[in-house]
């Protein structure tokens, strides 16, 4: 996650667990903070969430949203082969940008669930679509 705003979260969860615990009416980098919460749901909501906040600003993300990704055929000579063991038979094909159900990793082959059954693509020929708002990257 990027650093400011990681910051801005553990800012804004600082200010909320302070309204939360004091009700608010206290100074924060200058700041007054004059509003004064009574209510003891918003005040425990305001706990609840600046709590979140703080901790999810503190630790990784990624291990508490993960990015969803998933993994496309790219074959430029379409269509691609699936076969039943690395460099083994052809059992069948897809065409590219079909997404693959992957079970596991094997160096430059993917295993692949297909037909209720196993087949194996190179990981060449395919590429990793990932839609977050996080960089799966930091």
């Amino acid at each position: 996650m990027p650093n400011n705003i990681r910051l801005s979260m553990f800012v804004f969860g600082a200010i909320l667990l302070l309204v939360g615990i004091v009700g608010g009416k206290f100074k924060l980098f200058g700041a007054e903070i004059a509003a004064i919460v009574s209510n003891p749901i918003l005040r425990f909501v305001s706990s609840a969430l600046g709590t979140v906040l703080l901790v999810t600003s503190i630790l990784n993300l990624n291990t508490i949203f993960p990015p969803e990704c998933r993994i496309l055929v790219h074959d430029p000579t379409a269509p691609l082969n699936i076969r039943e063991s690395p460099n083994g038979k052809i059992i069948g094909t897809l065409p590219s940008g079909e997404i693959l159900k992957v079970k596991r990793n094997l160096r430059d082959w993917l295993v692949i669930e297909y037909k209720g059954g196993e087949g194996f693509v190179h990981s060449k020929l395919t590429k990793e679509e990932c839609n977050s708002l996080i960089d799966p990257k930091l």
